[in-house]
């Protein structure tokens, strides 16, 4: 029987809660190093995703344990993130360090590895990142260039980009 859980990011105290919503109960709560900013969920492998940007890394919690977590490090400033449920690969937009020229990039993850299988330069500050599931085109909103970046996930390319409204943040 397959639990349902509601995961909680919590970056006040810096930990993700699990919470149990058939039991109404809190079954983990996990620590994160640094400030986390985003989570996601990849059923399929039973993991559970938690980027820092303090640090730049992306942490791997397996379930239904959750144990010895594993660090990849992603990029500068990691700021959001979204997983390709058929290939499990993991898309994280990494906008930067504020203040700096610094450009931004989207990071790609291999989900069932947790290896990085590379760096996709977009424009300046991407801080949303969404994959099409059918298609597995990404789209990374690029809050200094007011465009949104599309790349094709299967050949981890930049194939163009769409211009939008000022300062675009999220995507759905």
């Amino acid at each position: 029987v397959q639990e349902r859980l509601l995961y909680v990011l919590n970056p006040g105290n810096n930990t993700v809660g699990i919470f149990n919503l058939d039991g109404q109960h809190w079954v983990h709560v996990l620590p994160v190093e640094g400030s986390p900013t985003a989570i996601a969920w990849d059923s399929a492998l039973q993991r559970l995703y938690i980027l820092s940007q303090e640090n730049g890394l992306l942490t791997s919690y397996r379930g239904p344990g959750y144990d010895d977590p594993v660090h990849v490090e992603v990029g500068s400033f990691p700021w959001a993130l979204c997983v390709h449920r058929a290939s499990h690969r993991v898309y994280v937009a990494c906008p930067g360090e504020p203040g700096t020229q610094e450009r931004g990039m989207v990071a790609v993850v291999d989900g069932s590895t947790l290896a990085v299988l590379g760096d996709i330069p977009v424009r300046v500050a991407p801080h949303d990142v969404i994959v099409e599931q059918s298609s597995h085109k990404v789209f990374a909103a690029n809050y200094d260039s007011n465009n949104v970046s599309v790349i094709d996930g299967a050949t981890l390319q930049l194939t163009g980009s769409v211009p939008t409204g000022m300062h675009p943040l999220k995507m759905e």
